[in-house]
């Protein structure tokens, strides 16, 4: 709702529904739901990705 939209899969959507359903209480959203999962993901694997990224992306000048 407060950003973009992204297209999943099918069968991820509706396991999330499930999550968010039954062990949620119908207390938080998909978006929220999704957006704790790429959070976690970003702070364990956040110094991965910087080095990555720091290989592939040159400076312009």
């Amino acid at each position: 709702r407060f950003g973009k939209h992204v297209p999943i899969r099918q069968e991820y959507h509706e396991r999330i529904q499930k999550i968010v359903r039954i062990i949620g209480n119908d207390e938080i959203s998909i978006f929220n739901y999704i957006d704790n999962v790429l959070n976690q993901h970003f702070e364990d694997f956040q110094e991965d990705i910087v080095k990555l990224y720091n290989e592939k992306n040159t400076d312009i000048f």
